[in-house]
């Protein structure tokens, strides 16, 4: 089984471990960092906090920039407050910032105490987040108000369903500009069966722009080939039968 790689970027031990467990016990097809918690979050913390040195910021950024890309890192789970109100940046900052230093901007999914609804900068916050255009974002409630700990049945229903929505939103994403790249970057006209792939190529993007979503298999293999320089290198019969 192929783990999709997931950073959890938590303030709080006690929440990391507790998401830790849930993951390994009812989430096997993810594979969860950082691998070391103390380290990673002082990166984070050293970073979002308005009242160090730019130096330290541009130090602990790159650190984290090389952790992600070292781990190939697929989706961040993200922590709305890592730190105190006044004096951090929240995780949607962080978030913007960190994706603006990637190579490939991640997907995101923040995780809050608070209704999103009930605060109107954490709102204003992720409407500048979503017109960055980065990949696809969602926001979940963390499923209790105080200190308690995300229990499983909250995980399994809310958690884990907007981590898999997030990747297949952002996979689809993908696909998509995979295919335009291809399609854009032809420099003669298409004949017999590569004129075939390039029309399936076309109907796949339609499909995935109606909200359809393409099987798992033709996703993967597309996703795959996106060094591909011309279309006599794609599986025909993948691209064709991709419902």
């Amino acid at each position: 089984m192929c783990q999709r790689k997931i950073l959890i970027v938590e303030n709080q031990v006690t929440q990391f471990e507790s998401l830790q467990t849930l993951f390994k016990q009812y989430a096997t097809d993810f594979e969860i960092f950082p691998k070391d918690f103390f380290p990673f979050i002082a990166w984070v913390r050293r970073y979002v906090n308005i009242n160090y040195p730019e130096t330290l910021h541009t130090d602990s950024s790159n650190n984290i920039v090389q952790r992600i890309n070292d781990n190939k890192i697929e989706l961040i789970l993200m922590d709305y407050k890592l730190g105190a109100q006044f004096e951090s940046k929240s995780g949607v900052v962080f978030a913007t910032e960190i994706n603006k230093k990637l190579e490939k901007p991640l997907p995101v999914v923040f995780m809050s105490k608070d209704l999103i609804d009930n605060n109107e900068k954490y709102c204003d916050e992720l409407e500048k987040y979503k017109a960055e255009n980065f990949p696809e974002c969602k926001c979940v409630h963390k499923g209790y108000f105080g200190r308690e700990i995300l229990q499983k049945d909250y995980f399994e229903a809310k958690m884990i369903p907007a981590l898999k929505n997030c990747l297949s939103d952002s996979d689809n994403q993908t696909v998509v500009r995979i295919i335009r790249d291809k399609i854009d970057n032809l420099q003669h006209d298409l004949t017999g069966d590569d004129a075939r792939t390039k029309r399936n190529l076309e109907e796949i993007v339609e499909f995935i722009k109606k909200g359809g979503q393409i099987n798992s298999n033709t996703r993967q293999y597309i996703l795959s080939k996106k060094d591909t320089k011309n279309f006599n290198d794609f599986n025909k019969d993948l691209v064709k039968n991709y419902r």
